[in-house]
C-alpha cells in the first residue's frame, strides 16, 4: 500500500531521520547519525520552503554555506544572497539554489533539459569532493541562483571568485584544516553526548540546572490553516493548543510541536505528524526532536517531554511510534529513556543509499503518555 497524498509524500520525505516513508528515494548522502542535540529550528515544522521563495522575490532570502562542495568559489562560513530565476532562464555556469529530499544545496549548474513530458530540468556538480552529476531538478525544486557572496566584510559576485587564485599547497592546506576542525567539532558533540547518557551525568546536570525551571516557556507550534502544505504557523500557549484541540469536533492539525524556550531563545523542540489511514504506516509519529547540545538531559529535556505526554494524552492520542537510523544509538537511547519500546527492526526498501543498500531503522512505540 503506498500513500496517494502527494503533499503529504513531499513532506514525509523531510522525516525520513525518525520516520519510514512510502515515496522511494535515492539518497545522494547517507541521514546524519549525530545525536539529537542541535538547533531546534530544524525539525520538520521548519522547512517553509514556499515562504523562502517569497521572500527570495523581495530580495531577502540569504544562507549560511557549512559545506565545501563549492570550495573555492564558496567557502565555508560565507552567506550567498539568493535570486529568483525561473529554470528557463538560468544558465550552464550559474550556481543553483535548490532542494534535495529535505536540504538546501548550492551547485554548478552544468546542463539543461527536457523530459518526455516536456517539463524543463537542470542538472548540477559540486565544486569539490566527489564530483559527479546531480539531479535532475526541477522548477520545483528551484529556489534561485546565488547573486552574491558575502566575504570578509565585503560583497563579491561569483563571476569574481572564478578569478582568485589559489596554489595547489594553500587550496590542500584550507581544505584540511576545514576537515580537521570539522572532524574535532563532531567528536567532540559525540563524546559529550556520550557522557550526557550517564545517569550520574543526569544527576549532576538536573541538580544544577533547577534554576532553569522558572526560566522554561513552552509554547505550541501549530501550521496556521491547520494543514500539512502550511509553512507559516502560530505559536500559542499548550493551554491554548489543548483547549482548542481535546474538543472532539475539532480535528487536531497534521503536524505540529511543542517547543522550550529560555529567555526567548528556542532551547528545545519535539514535532509529532500523523501519517495519513492510506498510508502503510498509519498513526501519530515523533517527527523530529532538538535540544541544544547544553540543554540535554537537564530540568528542561525533563519538562519537555513531561508536557508533550500530558499533551498527547489531553488530546486522546494513545500510541506515538519514532522509527529513528538503527545506527543512531544514541538517539535510540534517548526514546527508550522516554519509555518507548523497540517493536521491530527492518530495511526501510524505500529509502536507498548511492551504493543501492537499503536504510535500516528500529520501531518504537509508546503507549499512553510519553
Amino acid at each position: 500500500m503506498t500513500c496517494t497524498d502527494e503533499t503529504y509524500r513531499e513532506f514525509c520525505i523531510k522525516t525520513i531521520k525518525y520516520t519510514p516513508c512510502c515515496k522511494e528515494i535515492k539518497l545522494l548522502r547517507p541521514i546524519s547519525v549525530f545525536p539529537l542535540s542541535g538547533t531546534p529550528d530544524e525539525t520538520p515544522m521548519f522547512h517553509p520552503f514556499e515562504l523562502e521563495k517569497i521572500l527570495i522575490n523581495i530580495n531577502t532570502a540569504k544562507y549560511r554555506v557549512h559545506g565545501l562542495s563549492m570550495f573555492p568559489y564558496i567557502k565555508p562560513g560565507e552567506t550567498v544572497h539568493i535570486r529568483s530565476k525561473p529554470i528557463d532562464k538560468i544558465q550552464a555556469g550559474d550556481i543553483a539554489v535548490y532542494k534535495d529530499t529535505s536540504r538546501i544545496l548550492a551547485h554548478r549548474v552544468v546542463k539543461k533539459g527536457q523530459d518526455e513530458k516536456g517539463r524543463k530540468y537542470i542538472i548540477t556538480r559540486p565544486e569539490y569532493g566527489e564530483i559527479r552529476d546531480e539531479g535532475p531538478y526541477y522548477e520545483e525544486d528551484l529556489l534561485g541562483i546565488v547573486s552574491k557572496i558575502e566575504r570578509k566584510g565585503r560583497v563579491v559576485v561569483p563571476a569574481e571568485t572564478a578569478n582568485e587564485f589559489y596554489s595547489p599547497l594553500f587550496f590542500k592546506a584550507k581544505i584540511n584544516l576545514f576537515k580537521l576542525k570539522r572532524f574535532l567539532s563532531g567528536k567532540f558533540i559525540f563524546f559529550i553526548a556520550f557522557i550526557q547518557q550517564f545517569t550520574l551525568y543526569k544527576k549532576v546536570a538536573e541538580y544544577l540546572s533547577q534554576s532553569l525551571n522558572n526560566k522554561i516557556e513552552l509554547f505550541a507550534h501549530v501550521p496556521l490553516n491547520e494543514k500539512l502544505s502550511d509553512y507559516l504557523y502560530r505559536k500559542i500557549s499548550c493551554e491554548e493548543f489543548v483547549s482548542e484541540y481535546s474538543d472532539v469536533d475539532k480535528e487536531i492539525p497534521p503536524k505540529w510541536d511543542i517547543a522550550a524556550y529560555i529567555s526567548g531563545e528556542k532551547a528545545a523542540v519535539i514535532a509529532f505528524t500523523f501519517k495519513p489511514t492510506d498510508c502503510p504506516y498509519h498513526g501519530w509519529w515523533v517527527s523530529g526532536i532538538r535540544v541544544r547540545i547544553r540543554y540535554r538531559r537537564t530540568a528542561l529535556e525533563k519538562t519537555l517531554i513531561k508536557e508533550a505526554g500530558s499533551i498527547l494524552t489531553s488530546l486522546g492520542i494513545e500510541t506515538v511510534s519514532v522509527a529513528p537510523i538503527e545506527k543512531a544509538n544514541l538517539d535510540i537511547k534517548f526514546f527508550k529513556s522516554a519509555d518507548f519500546n523497540v517493536i521491530d527492526t527492518f530495511e526501510d526498501k524505500n529509502i536507498k543509499h548511492r551504493n543501492d543498500s537499503f536504510l535500516s531503522r528500529v520501531v518504537m512505540k509508546k503507549t499512553s503518555t510519553l
